[in-house]
């Protein structure tokens, strides 16, 4: 029986360690998203939809028994485990990463529109389930910038836009 198992790419190098993995007879699966950016060409500023990964430096793949050779795998640092085994990841996962994705690229929805600076907001899911802080920007199409009380001090964090709503 296969299983859904997450490799962690050396960084910057998801691209190669897909397509070596994908060499040794493996199902590989790089969730990725567009990013829009500002880049500059000839001196002009243009907006552009860049590929980027959903989740940096990992990526998923499919296994029967055998997967020690992953590890000297080009591009790939290492195979994420459970003790002595790799951590299986629920095949409902991929599903759901595969059924937002359109055109080759996973859609996440929208930031909130409420969302101004300096307004309370609550986090909705996550480890951070139930912590209040500041919304202070959004940082991409998905993801926004809220100050939380952290470790002992004022931590400005990265989270999904879907996950932090505004309290009232």
């Amino acid at each position: 029986m296969s299983n859904w198992i997450l490799l962690r790419s050396k960084s910057g190098q998801e691209k190669t360690a897909a397509e070596h993995v994908t060499q040794q007879g493996h199902e590989v699966y790089f969730p990725r998203y567009l990013r829009t950016r500002w880049l500059t060409n000839d001196n002009r500023r243009i907006r552009a939809a860049v590929p980027t990964a959903l989740f940096p430096t990992y990526l998923f793949t499919k296994i029967d028994s055998h997967w020690r050779h992953l590890l000297s795998t080009v591009g790939v640092y290492e195979v994420l485990l459970r003790g002595d085994e790799p951590a299986p990841v629920r095949p409902e996962v991929i599903d759901l990463l595969r059924s937002r994705e359109r055109d080759g690229f996973v859609e996440l929805p929208p930031p909130p529109a409420k969302l101004r600076r300096n307004i309370a907001v609550q986090v909705t899911r996550g480890h951070l389930t139930g912590s209040i802080g500041l919304f202070l920007s959004p940082y991409s199409k998905h993801r926004v910038r809220v100050l939380l009380d952290l470790l002992g001090g004022k931590q400005t964090v990265l989270l999904p836009a879907d996950s932090v709503r505004a309290v009232a």
